[in-house]
């Protein structure tokens, strides 16, 4: 906590820039596992969050309890834990008994986080008031939520997070800041169905047709705000080191072939430009196509907290253990 609070961040040229030297690796060193998969699944078992905006009787609280039952095929003796910043009660018989509830109301989303507006539905001007004063509001959520989300992760000692939109939807951008912050040396997989861009774009005032995430482009004139969102949603690490994610690949595949009930894994690239978005495509054994509801999905990896690896990684990680994989 105290390195993050170091940091200063003040501007939001600061914040650009901690976001170059995280995503050139140049910050905190990497857990690695050195591709033992085995200890990779061990390390992980004493404590797996599970993390989303919030639960309630949607199709997002469905997901993450079929993942919670497909970690408990995977995992020794999991204890998985759901970190939400809204549940409605309703979701209960969803969730189940066996998964543990932690509420902490700084991750709740969209129209339910302070800062959502004043980010996605008011347009900002260089030096402006509400330009000098977000970055400065922004910075001090994520010191709370650093703070509260790293009580909790050590109290508990869980050792993974699985995110579920929270790094591809901007509904609290602080949030997606902590999560890539490799200061809690957490590994990180992040599946991300819904991405911004889709079904969005900067317009101009009165041009038609209008997209249901055009909000999320509202600033996008301000090149030292906008670029920010385009980073972080979703995170796409520069390094291309295959080997650091090759255990949370491996654990992915699994993940998802037991949520399927051994159906067919399903990738989407994380950068809009490295794979064809049309339909599916058969990349070194691995297949990559569209997911729930013919909706695009993704699943990022991480290393050591930070949501990161490239597609071109993915790939050439895809084709190491494509053999290993049942």
């Amino acid at each position: 906590m105290d390195a993050v609070r170091s940091e200063g961040i003040t501007t939001w040229f600061d914040l650009g820039l901690r976001l170059d030297r995280l995503r050139d690796g140049c910050v905190t060193p990497s857990l690695a596992f050195d591709d033992d998969f085995d200890a990779f699944v061990r390390h992980i078992s004493r404590g797996v969050g599970l993390v989303t905006f919030h639960c309630s009787v949607d199709a997002v609280t469905v997901e993450v309890a079929k993942y919670a039952e497909a970690m408990r095929r995977i995992l020794p003796e999991p204890r998985p834990h759901m970190i939400t910043g809204r549940f409605d009660v309703r979701a209960e018989p969803i969730v189940g008994p066996r998964v543990e509830l932690h509420v902490l109301r700084e991750i709740d989303g969209f129209s339910n986080w302070h800062l959502y507006r004043d980010f996605f539905h008011r347009c900002m001007e260089r030096a402006s008031p509400l330009y000098n004063s977000l970055i400065l509001a922004l910075w001090d959520d994520v010191l709370v939520l650093v703070e509260r989300l790293g009580r909790l992760t050590e109290r508990c000692d869980i050792r993974l997070l699985y995110v579920i939109n929270v790094n591809s939807n901007p509904g609290n951008v602080a949030l997606a800041l902590v999560l890539i912050s490799e200061h809690m040396r957490i590994p990180v997989i992040a599946n991300n169905p819904d991405l911004y861009w889709e079904g969005g774009a900067a317009r101009q005032k009165g041009e038609s047709p209008s997209g249901p995430r055009d909000h999320f482009f509202t600033n996008s004139h301000l090149g030292e705000v906008f670029p920010i969102i385009q980073i972080i949603y979703p995170w796409v690490e520069r390094s291309n080191d295959p080997g650091a994610c090759l255990p949370q690949l491996r654990f992915a595949t699994q993940l998802v072939e037991a949520h399927q009930g051994g159906g067919v894994l399903v990738w989407r690239a994380q950068d809009r430009d490295s794979l064809s978005r049309e339909g599916p495509e058969r990349i070194e054994g691995i297949t990559w196509g569209a997911g729930r509801g013919g909706a695009p999905g993704t699943i990022s990896f991480a290393s050591g907290g930070n949501l990161r690896v490239s597609a071109s990684a993915v790939c050439r990680c895809a084709g190491q253990i494509a053999d290993e994989s049942t």
